[in-house]
């Protein structure tokens, strides 16, 4: 259970440091472009902990790079 939280914490962890690079980022480069970025979130924890919590960091990626490029 206590390895279930910290894998979780440390998934959410990695896609929010990814989020944060392309809010960063986005003024020199193509919000469009900086997509690609979250495969430094979703594949580490691809290899270290499994497909299921790869998948749960995909949708939270593709959820959060959504919300990066809503037009305002």
């Amino acid at each position: 259970m206590k390895t279930h939280v910290a894998r979780l914490a440390l998934s959410a962890g990695a896609v929010a440091v990814v989020t944060g690079a392309i809010f960063g980022l986005k003024e020199v480069a193509p919000v469009l472009s900086l997509g690609v970025l979250y495969l430094f979130a979703v594949l580490p924890v691809a290899v270290f902990y499994g497909l299921a919590y790869a998948l749960g960091v995909s949708v939270a990626s593709m959820l959060a790079f959504n919300r990066c490029t809503r037009s305002r």
